[in-house]
């Protein structure tokens, strides 16, 4: 009953973000210096552009096209391959092959994620230590309990900076293990976020690279 009373919340708060079948086939727009545009079927949530409110129900939405600037969007993918998964939000997917790749614009110049590094936990670049380094995902780890449930959390440095972050923590009454991966997307002015199951966490390097080319594949600089 609780599960279906959430997914209730959550379809009427966003209703208005959901795509509409009836006057669009793509969800698109402009990212940094590219155009990005995506067919329907990889959207459970409709893309968000920059001067928008998801937040005001009831208030009419100006005609977006795919020369208007995205503020959000989020995609629903079965990895590896890379097919369609907008019927369902991760959360409601028992398919452990479900990813979401989310991408936000995010100010030009921000390629550094060590402020995560220090909030979560808790070290600065030059306190990492080689003995936090996980050999076989080839990431820095670092865990630590939260209000009885263990988060991990995993970082990359390159130079004096850190490039990429993860989170992985267990959620939901049944203690799935799902994980957070954010990094910066090269000349976009962006960074995306890909949401996947614990148990493709060794395959972190693979789902993070190929969703950078899948998103790459449906981009078009911009003259």
């Amino acid at each position: 009953m609780k599960t279906v009373l959430l997914a209730f919340f959550i379809l009427w708060m966003t209703g208005c973000s959901q795509p509409d079948e009836a006057t669009s086939q793509f969800g698109c727009g402009t990212i940094g210096d590219s155009e990005v545009k995506f067919e329907k079927e990889f959207y459970y949530f409709w893309v968000s552009y920059k001067g928008d409110s998801d937040w005001e129900r009831g208030k009419a939405r100006r005609s977006r096209g795919c020369k208007d600037e995205i503020s959000s969007l989020s995609l629903e993918v079965y990895w590896p391959d890379f097919t369609p998964a907008g019927n369902l939000p991760i959360q409601s997917d028992p398919n452990p092959d479900h990813i979401t790749i989310k991408i936000d614009s995010v100010v030009s110049g921000q390629t550094d994620f060590s402020r995560f590094l220090s909030a979560k936990a808790g070290v600065g670049v030059s306190q990492v230590s080689k003995s936090m380094f996980n050999e076989s995902l080839g990431l820095y780890r670092f865990t630590r309990s939260l209000e009885g449930r263990e988060e991990e959390y995993y970082w990359r440095i390159d130079g004096s900076k850190v490039d990429l972050f993860m989170t992985c923590r267990l959620v939901g009454l049944e203690n799935a293990r799902r994980c957070e991966l954010i990094q910066y997307l090269p000349n976009k002015s962006a960074a995306v976020t890909i949401s996947f199951d614990g148990v493709l966490l060794g395959s972190w390097g693979q789902v993070s690279s190929q969703s950078l080319r899948f998103i790459e594949v449906h981009s078009i600089k911009r003259s």
